[in-house]
């Protein structure tokens, strides 16, 4: 099935911005290399500024959350949902065009920065993550000594940090792998000392699960 106009278009656009940096991509260069007129480009995005928001919602942190309510669907046991999403958040995270909007991210200029904000983007996650955490808690699904928001973090944190460092655009496919189960690892952790209500669960910290 061939992609869609808004697709080909943001697909464009990454590609531009990573290669030609974000000032130096026109909306005409991109419309080139979608291989159509400029005006095309228009009818579905304002300004570059926008085509750089949509970018945000596909490959950034927001892209998690559409993950996590997939990941709810597909399963009831607190335990298949956070491995669905996890392994949702891996797979998309490791492809090319997440990682190399993540790399055209870094090198964005401040004030877009600030306009098109990563962080505002990472607490909706977090926060997702926290309602969902805390109903478990709630049910005596999930060990309830820790606040639901840490638990949020103790999850995210690593997987995020091995996106910016053994996912980043420019890594080889080797260190991508090692990533890869660097971040099953953790989950498997994070699976074994978060989802117990009982006090068992609070000495996953010194020795870990074993």
């Amino acid at each position: 099935m061939s992609e869609d106009t808004p697709t080909r278009i943001l697909k464009a656009a990454l590609v531009g911005f990573s290669e030609l940096g974000y000032s130096g991509t026109s909306m005409r260069r991109i419309a080139a290399i979608v291989g159509v007129q400029a005006p095309s480009i228009y009818a579905h995005f304002s300004s570059k500024e926008a085509l750089l928001k949509a970018l945000l919602e596909r490959q950034g942190p927001v892209s998690g959350t559409a993950l996590l309510e997939k990941a709810r669907s597909a399963a009831s046991e607190p335990a298949q949902v956070v491995d669905c999403f996890a392994s949702g958040l891996i797979e998309s995270w490791c492809s090319d065009d997440a990682r190399r909007f993540r790399g055209l991210y870094d090198r964005l200029p401040a004030d877009l920065k600030r306009q098109v904000s990563y962080l505002e983007a990472i607490e909706k996650l977090l926060d997702a993550l926290t309602a969902l955490f805390r109903g478990w808690a709630r049910d005596g699904r999930m060990r309830d000594d820790v606040p639901p928001r840490l638990l949020a973090w103790e999850f995210g944190a690593p997987i995020g940090n091995l996106r910016t460092s053994y996912w980043a655009w420019g890594q080889p496919p080797a260190v991508v792998r090692r990533g890869r189960r660097l971040a099953k690892a953790h989950v498997r952790y994070f699976i074994s000392c978060a989802l117990e209500a009982r006090p068992r669960s609070r000495s996953c910290g010194r020795g870990g699960p074993r």
